[in-house]
């Protein structure tokens, strides 16, 4: 699997092969609900992890890649809510398996099969790209930048 770090959800595959990519940000963009300035800005690890909707009152959570604001969904993500493990993170992971762990909130694909990805599709563009802002990005978090 490679993983772009300027990128997000699942690309067009060639025949027969397995998921290789995530789709250029920008074709995201086009798609998704974009905030003012979310082609340009960045988040650190360190900074998304701030928006957890406690120390801070905005909560944000990264889906491969894609920053998205989901405070309109406190009651899920918010510190009372039943995924307040996905605020401040990269989610991809953790939605890929179905498992909501603090442990795999990453973006580490090793050992994820075409159907993790398939899945993981279908819940960011009918959960996320479909009803949050897109704020930004977050370079690649890994399973050793927890």
């Amino acid at each position: 699997w490679v993983v772009c770090h300027a990128c997000s959800i699942l690309g067009p595959r060639a025949e027969g092969a397995s998921y290789q990519y995530f789709a250029p940000f920008e074709d995201v963009l086009q798609k998704g609900i974009a905030s003012p300035g979310a082609t340009e800005r960045w988040f650190t690890p360190q900074e998304l992890r701030q928006h957890d909707g406690i120390q801070h009152p905005d909560i944000f959570l990264a889906f491969a890649g894609i920053v998205f604001n989901v405070t309109e969904g406190e009651e899920f993500y918010g510190p009372e809510g039943h995924y307040k493990n996905m605020a401040g993170h990269e989610i991809f992971r953790a939605v890929a398996e179905y498992e909501y762990d603090a442990a795999l909130m990453h973006l580490d694909t090793e050992g994820l099969e075409d159907r993790h990805f398939k899945e993981a599709e279908d819940i960011f563009v009918g959960t996320y790209l479909e009803k949050y802002p897109i704020m930004g990005r977050v370079p690649k978090i890994g399973k050793d930048e927890l």
